[in-house]
């Protein structure tokens, strides 16, 4: 298939929302070495830039949409493209949120770790009231399901809801029903519709619909 025809397919499947089908073709334009040397064409290889950055964005593949969008910016300016620029600022704006916010994810995820690995009986050293013995099994539950150990994580939630509805505390029943909602998603949707329900219902109930 000649690289016009690559493009072609590649932009119209990026049109119709199949970035994923878009991806492998508008990598194959944008690596030609013969498109990337052809001076007359810097103004099109662009534009295929942030056409590729954009089906990587959404497609998961941020890091890799940043470098693209960073080459497709640096090609611009020197084009002195002003109206592309603005056009291509947009898209970096939200290459720079997707990082962000996998920033964010990542930091979650070591800090999930930090409590995921701390013994229960250390956590639970410092938890004077019934109300902190609740929060700290709903947190250390909360950090096992993020890293993917569900039994664990189910296992504690429900001990977290049985201490948090015996001291009638809104906060945590609310936290624990609404993660064990969310454990209980895949396996069990009935069990987490009804969890989800109860939480709303005692949400709604407190006037506390920040919780949910």
């Amino acid at each position: 298939m000649q690289l016009a025809d690559t493009l072609s397919a590649a932009v119209l499947a990026l049109r119709q929302g199949r970035p994923r089908d878009a991806v492998d073709g508008l990598h194959t334009v944008w690596s030609d070495a013969s498109f990337a040397e052809a001076a007359d064409l810097r103004d099109l290889r662009a534009r295929v830039g942030s056409l590729f950055a954009q089906a990587l964005l959404e497609t998961g593949r941020v890091a890799e949409a940043d470098r693209v969008c960073r080459d497709a910016v640096r090609l611009l300016r020197q084009l002195r493209d002003a109206d592309g620029l603005r056009e291509v600022r947009s898209l970096q704006e939200r290459v720079v949120r997707a990082l962000a916010e996998l920033a964010g994810v990542e930091k979650n995820r070591e800090e999930a770790a930090k409590v995921a690995a701390t013994p229960l009986a250390v956590l639970l050293f410092t938890a004077t009231t019934d109300e902190d013995q609740a929060r700290v099994r709903v947190q250390k539950a909360s950090a096992l399901w993020t890293l993917g150990q569900r039994d664990e994580a189910l296992q504690l939630a429900e001990d977290a809801l049985v201490r948090a509805e015996a001291i009638a505390n809104v906060t945590w029943t609310v936290f624990a029903r609404t993660l064990l909602a969310e454990i209980h998603a895949q396996a069990q949707p009935s069990a987490a519709e009804a969890h989800l329900a109860a939480a709303l219902a005692l949400a709604a109930q407190a006037e506390e619909f920040n919780l949910v």
